[in-house]
This record gives structure tokens, sequence and C-alpha cells, in this order.
């Protein structure tokens, strides 16, 4: 399953699966400190891991549309 971090709340990790649901997770779930917007994969053993392509692809297209948007 891949999940995107929408935010975090204190211990709790708020998820976006790819359906668009949304999920809470506890952040001592996660092997490392995630952060907003990281995509995670979890694996059939319910571990997560960092997806750093993943994660840089989607930050690097929302930047391109965020500079289209506002290109003159």
């Amino acid at each position: 399953m891949i999940l995107t971090i929408d935010r975090i709340e204190e211990s709790i990790v708020v998820c976006e699966k790819e359906n668009r649901e949304m999920i809470n997770l506890k952040i001592t779930e996660f092997n490392y400190r995630p952060v907003e917007s990281d995509i995670v994969f979890l694996d059939s053993n319910g571990k997560f891991s960092y997806d750093e392509k993943a994660t840089n692809d989607k930050k690097k297209s929302i930047s391109e549309r965020f500079n289209k948007l506002f290109k003159k």
C-alpha cells in the first residue's frame, strides 16, 4: 500500500491512501521520523519504508505546476 503523509498531529501521522481515504497511524509505527508530504510504502509485514524517489518526483511535479500557474 502506498501512502502520502498529509500531516502530523502530536503522535499521530495522518496519511492519505491511493483511493484518497485518510487513515491515522501512530508515529511509533515508522522506523524513521516522518515528514509531511513523504510518500511511504507499507509492505505485507506491516513495515513502512520511505520512498525517496516518489517523494522527490511528486515535489518536482507540484513545483512545476505551481511555476506554470504563476508564469508570466
